[in-house]
């Protein structure tokens, strides 16, 4: 994009004290680019909400390929799921960026409580005030962990048979196979 600001896939905010209910962020593939070698690169931020509060919120079956550090991201949450996303840096070998699931304090202070991140597969996983962690792999290679993962060329995230991943039951995947650049 040409410019020193970073892109954002999917951004939620709050004004004026407004708390958001029942908010459903579903079966997204979000990938920041499928051409590495593109005029303009950028990091992209995958899913992030860091004002306002949000409850009840689910974040369920989502891929987050990116270069980024906010792979989800999600402040103040309450009794909120972050469930069953795959969350991964092509590039973090290289640039060192832990692109991650994260449930931290809001902007304004609040607490995330009631919070479960549970069945996903990221690089990093980073918890402040009251969420919980269940049963989540860190994945730092993804060509150990899937079928396919060529940028620009396909991609499978069906776990690699006899990788980290193979019967774990975590992550987004399976329907997911993209094949070829844009």
């Amino acid at each position: 994009d040409g410019d020193g600001n970073h892109d954002d896939a999917i951004q939620g905010f709050a004004l004026n004290g407004a708390v958001y209910n029942n908010v459903k962020i579903q079966g997204n593939w979000i990938q920041e680019t499928t051409d590495r070698n593109r005029q303009f690169n950028a990091s992209m931020q995958g899913i992030s909400v860091f004002d306002g509060v949000y409850e009840n919120a689910q974040v369920t079956n989502n891929v987050v390929i990116s270069t980024a550090y906010h792979g989800i991201s999600w402040g103040g949450a309450l009794n909120s799921r972050i469930e069953n996303n795959t969350v991964i840096n092509p590039d973090w070998v290289t640039n060192g960026r832990k692109l991650w699931i994260r449930s931290g304090i809001g902007k304004l202070g609040q607490q995330p409580l009631g919070t479960i991140i549970k069945n996903n597969v990221a690089v990093h996983f980073a918890v402040e005030g009251g969420a919980v962690l269940e049963n989540n792999i860190n994945i730092k290679d993804p060509t150990a962990a899937f079928e396919s993962f060529v940028i620009g060329g396909t991609i499978d995230l069906t776990p690699k048979a006899g990788g980290p991943l193979d019967g774990k039951d975590v992550g987004g995947y399976g329907e997911y196979v993209i094949s070829g650049k844009d």
